[in-house]
């Protein structure tokens, strides 16, 4: 087993561990402070997958009237920095807490900006400059993000919850434990599921991956671990606008992979995956939702269910079980890097 494989094994009981220590009473107190303070938007904003862990939270927030939003920090520094005044929480996500666009926001925005650091380096710049730092506690991976972008969900999203005066601990703690019970569970049957997806995508020329709302972060996060595990092109689209222009990509050596979680828009998104299949393409179609319509051209991954804000815990892992598989079969050292590193330092 290569390392990548034994650090996707490893999530469920990695990040039940950081749980218990994002939920100790010191965060919970510094985190109840947010509920007093007058904001006028909240900017969540990091690199790869800690940008993309951001959607959840963004979500929550602004189905509550809150106004909320995540970009890259690359995008933020350099274009739209102009939004952050003294009146904004900034959520500032680094792994490493050492990521050069992340730093240079640090250097740039003013001490009276108030600051979240989410990081798994309690010693970093990032950590540092925190007004309330949430260290995810969680060990470093030997390649790809894998533990560690799970555990940034987790953090954001308590960000959120207590953003709108929503944290029980106790319920809080029950409803992620049920999600990664599921997420372990999928996990435990890892070789059934691997070598069903392998008789099934083949060896496609490329991936598409299609999701909306809360999966929007296994999407993004999916697509650029294919990327960097596969060194493959793996293009990410919301659904929503799949069907205005990139629809007429479809043809027979098109392979998808569709979410479909339970949720307010489970049924378009089966939809959209049936639809892609009708016109010849290949769909992977990760849904909790079990009983669905048979297609021969559609290979259904009926995870357990999860509450939905939590559901990016458990349906990731079906892109990254493909990603250790496609990088197997093209040849290549899996989670080994060839021309970047885990923390880019450079812009």
């Amino acid at each position: 087993m290569n390392n990548y494989l034994r650090d996707v094994l490893e999530q469920p009981q990695s990040v039940r561990a950081s749980l218990h220590e994002l939920l100790s009473s010191d965060t919970m107190s510094a985190l109840s402070v947010l509920r007093k303070r007058r904001f006028d938007k909240v900017i969540f904003t990091g690199m790869g997958s800690s940008h993309f862990c951001n959607y959840g939270a963004v979500i929550t927030l602004n189905a509550q009237g809150i106004t909320a939003m995540t970009m890259s920090a690359s995008q933020l520094l350099h274009y739209e920095q102009g939004m952050i005044t003294e009146h904004t929480l900034l959520v500032l996500v680094s792994q490493s807490g050492e990521s050069a666009e992340v730093l240079h926001i640090i250097e740039e925005i003013s001490k009276d900006v108030t600051v979240v650091a989410v990081t798994n380096n309690s010693r970093s710049t990032l950590a540092r400059r925190g007004d309330i730092t949430l260290c995810l506690n969680v060990r470093e991976e030997e390649s790809v993000t894998t533990r560690t972008y799970l555990a940034s969900i987790v953090a954001v999203n308590l960000v959120a919850l207590a953003l709108i005066g929503d944290i029980d601990p106790n319920s809080l703690e029950t409803a992620v434990a049920s999600a990664l019970e599921s997420l372990e569970s999928y996990l435990t049957s890892h070789d059934t599921a691997t070598q069903k997806m392998r008789d099934f995508v083949g060896q496609p020329t490329s991936l598409s991956l299609i999701g909306r709302g809360y999966s929007l972060s296994s999407v993004r996060a999916g697509a650029l671990f294919i990327r960097e595990v596969t060194k493959f092109p793996a293009l990410d689209f919301d659904a929503g606008e799949f069907r205005h222009g990139p629809f007429e990509m479809i043809d027979s050596n098109f392979t998808a992979m569709v979410w479909a979680p339970e949720g307010r828009t489970v049924d378009l998104c089966t939809k959209l995956a049936w639809d892609i299949a009708e016109r010849g393409g290949k769909v992977v179609l990760v849904t909790g939702r079990k009983q669905q319509a048979q297609h021969p051209r559609i290979l259904t991954i009926g995870l357990p269910s999860a509450e939905e804000l939590w559901s990016p815990l458990v349906d990731v892992s079906p892109v990254q079980l493909i990603a250790n598989l496609l990088a197997e079969d093209r040849g290549f050292e899996v989670g080994k890097f060839r021309w970047s590193s885990k923390i880019t330092s450079v812009e």
